[in-house]
């Protein structure tokens, strides 16, 4: 055993945002292996939406699907919305977050005639980042689905998120919807990472009666503001349709940097759904408005 050394390091990535990459090797050549592992290049390449280089998982260890049933299609690179340009996320092989395959095909996003944006699940996951960073402002997305009857095992997010980063924590302000595998946990949780600091996050039960929500946060030096609530009504909303709000201050709010907006859809430790084949969420407008 002396002669046998462990590599374990942490990197951060949207979602539940704890990457997780282990090697086990001999003497010096586990560090070169290691040094291997966690190689992630920029996003904004020439690539276009391939996502080849992503090879690491998030969430905690499990066993991580290494092929898929059916092999993700490619759709266009870029997408527009609510005014913005969105980059598409298209990976053939199991990454980050949760070991997934991401599809960019229009069967699986795409915004429609209405000008609204589609997401789905099932055997490959979906992902859309702005081209380009948004700063300080407010964040809103009006969302068209039950949120609160996604499968267990699908996680929705509404988040902020730099790469590449030097910041510890890659700027991640998140609002995400998932049970994270377990149909008794709560469904929506507010957080900036890390999220593993209780005063960081705010995690509750979203109970619907219709498919119109909407969901923003505020994010302005050293303080980011979420609310959520019923209906696509007007910021901000009657306390009779408030969900929930939650403020986060001090230090850990990061600066905007070059963080981007996202949003993805995905499956839990890349594990199959629970009861669904496919699940899909509509975003029918995102409005940001400048600090």
């Amino acid at each position: 055993m002396s002669s046998q050394k462990r590599c374990i390091t942490y990197v951060l990535w949207p979602r539940l945002a704890r990457v997780i990459v282990a090697c086990t090797a001999m003497g010096a050549l586990g560090s070169v292996l290691l040094a291997g592992c966690v190689s992630t290049p920029a996003m904004d390449s020439s690539s276009g939406n391939d996502d080849t280089t992503r090879t690491v998982q998030t969430g905690p260890p499990s066993e991580v699907p290494t092929t898929s049933p059916q092999e993700p299609q490619k759709g266009p690179p870029m997408l527009e919305f609510a005014g913005i340009e969105w980059t598409t996320r298209f990976s053939a092989q199991p990454t980050a977050p949760g070991g997934n395959t991401f599809s960019s095909a229009p069967d699986d996003i795409r915004v429609d005639e209405r000008g609204r944006l589609h997401l789905s699940v099932g055997q490959h996951a979906t992902e859309v980042r702005s081209r380009r960073p948004l700063g300080y402002g407010s964040y809103e997305a009006r969302i068209l689905a039950r949120l609160d009857q996604l499968d267990p095992q699908a996680v929705f997010g509404f988040f902020t998120f730099e790469l590449p980063s030097e910041h510890p924590h890659h700027r991640e302000i998140d609002i995400e919807f998932s049970r994270w595998g377990n149909p008794d946990m709560t469904n929506i949780q507010f957080s900036v990472q890390p999220s593993n600091v209780e005063e960081n996050r705010h995690r509750f039960d979203l109970t619907q009666s219709g498919e119109a929500t909407t969901h923003r946060f505020n994010w302005t030096p050293g303080r980011v503001e979420f609310v959520s609530w019923h209906g696509h009504g007007e910021y901000p909303p009657p306390p009779e349709m408030e969900v929930a709000r939650f403020v986060v201050e001090g230090n850990v709010v990061p600066e905007p940097s070059r963080a981007r907006a996202y949003f993805n859809f995905w499956r839990y430790q890349g594990v199959p759904l629970q009861g669904a084949e496919r699940e899909e969420v509509i975003v029918s407008d995102f409005r940001f408005t400048p600090y």
